[in-house]
């Protein structure tokens, strides 16, 4: 990033726009219109560099090469004076393709080895008599963010070096994709940080391949560019299995799980997404024996990775679902099948250390007499079971997990994202990074500083944008900027207060230097309670209230804690296919309780909340059907198929 930008003549600028794939196959023939001086286009051999740049261990392409990998992929970029023009040059933009019998050429030697966890002895198990098995298949299908968006990148060259303006999370990953496509070192390259919220991470890895393109194109044309493109972000598509053995009291004694999980074409992050999804798939309850598989399967479909989170989201909510599901087979409602568990706990493992389940169980149950879940829960059941005569369509759901967030130890221990901290003469404290810090997350910073290290009100404190290409504090994703990221810049500073250097003094902490005896620890805790109907005459699945219970550790901002976790909840509603009542009778609320357990680590339960989200709805959908709901994002065509299948039986 960079302090401050030149100003750029509008009369120099040079806009693009990147035409993408609608057909997939071997490109055989590809045509642009004749092309004066004005224009400019870029295919993958136009690069100065390479087509490639790497997101940590994986390689991601800039545009389409010989073969397009997935519907949608950037094939071509087009430049010229104005927008019109260019859009226009897109529409004439000719080619065919010829099928492909490989899934995809860049995967055919690639296998991506399976995590698996296990412990017990599942055989001796299944070898007692009169266990019931109760199976579960969830189908988790590639959701879109519901925001439309354009991001607007400006590419200028100054002497040598390459400016760019753009909002991004990964300023540093923006860097090396423009320092790989146009063959000049990562020192000469300056990103110019633009404010951005992205929720769903929509801004983590495409502004990287908007950067690209347009620094290039800047080079070519030697003149400004400005560069326009659609952005959102795009779930990996999931199936997860799971089979529960149980003896005749309702109690789980083994379970066998298997999740497979669609990245798409370029598969990012692979062990890490696996890690996460495993951690999710562990149950709440004591099971003596458990076996659990998450594979990763490239195919040609489009990249997708991070959605909020990084596959954990998805495996905690099926992992919910099938608890429910088990009560509902033991004809018990969730919380009072839990309960028969309260004084255990749940199994230590490489990925989570156990648990008391009556912790959870209470919390749980405090929310839920909040609420009044047992009796609508069993209102709703007796008016939607099958001897009803009213075609009531109400239903209530109750989901509870600890939380989780930032990356596992594993990774954190291959990284070294960094913060630079400087204490001058007078007590003020420079911060030098590559996140944004301009607005809330700099000013949530400052407070929490002040307030931990008793500094004086006058003391300032300065976010350096001038040297933060100095260092790579990595991207902004799965909670860190507001979570472990400002645990880490309270230890540096304290350090620094302690330090007998003469000052001015600095330090540079890593921010990902959290390292636990499992892969995470349980970082507080939550409940969430749903309550839905469904239209009679829409099938639109609207929800009406909405009641939380967390507990975290360090709270640094309660109000922005408290809207953060109500967008995380509205957001992932919404994702999910679910309207929000405008009834003023009964109109979508959303009833927070936050709580702090005494610790000193601050974290955020925002991937932990997706996914019990995620499982309260759907579950409160199925009691409302009389029929369980399998799949993710909610249709309406889902839901009249699946009410004339319930009254059919009837």
């Amino acid at each position: 990033m960079a302090e401050k930008r030149t100003v750029i003549s509008k009369l120099t600028m040079h806009y693009g726009v990147i035409h993408h794939a609608q057909k997939l196959g071997k490109i055989s023939v590809f045509n642009t219109p004749e092309l004066d001086e004005r224009f400019l286009t870029l295919r993958s051999e136009d690069l100065l560099g390479s087509n490639l740049f790497d997101i940590c261990d994986s390689s991601f392409p800039i545009l389409a090469q010989e073969e397009i990998s997935y519907l949608g992929q950037p094939l071509i970029a087009v430049f010229g004076p104005d927008y019109e023009s260019v859009l226009k040059i897109c529409q004439n933009i000719k080619y065919t393709t010829i099928p492909t019998t490989k899934e995809n050429y860049l995967f055919d030697e690639v296998q991506i080895p399976p995590e698996t966890l296990e412990w017990g002895n599942m055989s001796e198990i299944l070898e007692k008599p009169d266990l019931k098995q109760i199976t579960s298949e969830y189908n988790f299908q590639a959701r879109k963010s519901f925001r439309k968006e354009i991001i607007t990148c400006t590419a200028w060259q100054e002497a040598n070096i390459i400016h760019v303006e753009l909002p991004c999370q990964w300023p540093e990953l923006v860097r090396q994709a423009v320092s790989k496509a146009t063959a000049f070192p990562p020192s000469s390259v300056v990103i110019h940080q633009l404010e951005y919220y992205a929720p769903l991470d929509e801004y983590l890895f495409i502004p990287s391949v908007v950067a690209a393109l347009a620094a290039t194109a800047c080079l070519k044309l030697s003149s400004p560019i400005q560069l326009r493109e659609p952005i959102s972000a795009y779930s990996p598509s999931s199936t997860i299995k799971r089979i529960s053995y149980c003896n005749q009291d309702g109690r789980p004694l083994a379970e066998k799980v298997e999740m497979t999980i669609n990245q798409g074409s370029f598969p990012i992050l692979e062990k890490e997404a696996m890690i996460h999804a495993i951690t999710g798939l562990l149950p709440n309850y004591p099971v003596n024996a458990f076996f659990a598989q998450v594979n990763i399967e490239p195919s040609k479909d489009r990249p997708a990775a991070f959605f909020g989170s990084l596959s954990y989201s998805d495996s905690l909510c099926a992992s919910q679902l099938h608890s429910i599901k088990l009560a509902k087979a033991f004809k018990k409602d969730t919380l009072s099948w839990h309960n028969a568990f309260k004084e255990e706990k749940r199994h230590f493992t490489d990925y989570l250390p156990s648990i008391e389940v009556k912790e959870l169980i209470g919390q749980a149950t405090s929310l839920a007499k909040k609420a009044s879940f047992l009796r609508n829960w069993s209102s709703y059941d007796i008016q939607n079971g099958d001897f009803s005569i009213l075609p009531f369509s109400r239903g209530v759901a109750i989901a509870m997990a600890p939380g989780i967030s930032g990356f596992s130890t594993s990774f954190c221990k291959n990284q070294n994202y960094q913060i630079k901290l400087t204490l001058t003469e007078k007590g003020n404290l420079t911060i030098t990074t590559s996140m944004y810090t301009k607005g809330i997350i700099g000013e949530v910073w400052a407070l929490m500083i002040k307030k931990e290290l008793n500094l004086l009100e006058d003391a300032s404190i300065i976010f350096n944008d001038r040297d933060a290409t100095q260092v790579d504090s990595g991207p902004d994703t799965l909670g860190l900027t507001l979570g472990q990221i400002p645990q880490q810049i309270i230890e540096g500073c304290q350090n620094l207060l302690l330090s007998k250097e003469k000052r001015p003094t600095s330090l540079m902490i890593n921010t990902q230097d959290i390292f636990f005896p499992c892969e995470f620890e349980n970082q507080g805790t939550a409940s969430i309670i749903i309550e839905t109907r469904i239209s009679a005459i829409s099938y639109l699945p609207i929800v009406t209230k909405v009641y939380a219970y967390f507990i975290f550790g360090k709270i640094l901002d309660q109000e922005v804690l408290r809207s953060q976790l109500k967008n995380v909840i509205s957001e992932t509603l919404s994702t999910s296919g679910a309207i929000f009542s405008t009834d003023p009778d009964n109109p979508y609320t959303v009833d927070l309780t936050i709580k702090n357990n005494g610790s000193d680590y601050v974290y955020t339960l925002d991937s932990t909340l997706r996914g019990l989200t995620q499982a309260a709805f759907l579950a409160s959908i199925s009691q409302a059907l009389g029929k369980e709901v399998v799949q993710l994002p909610i249709t309406t065509e889902m839901l009249f198929n699946l009410k004339n299948k319930t009254e059919e039986k009837k």
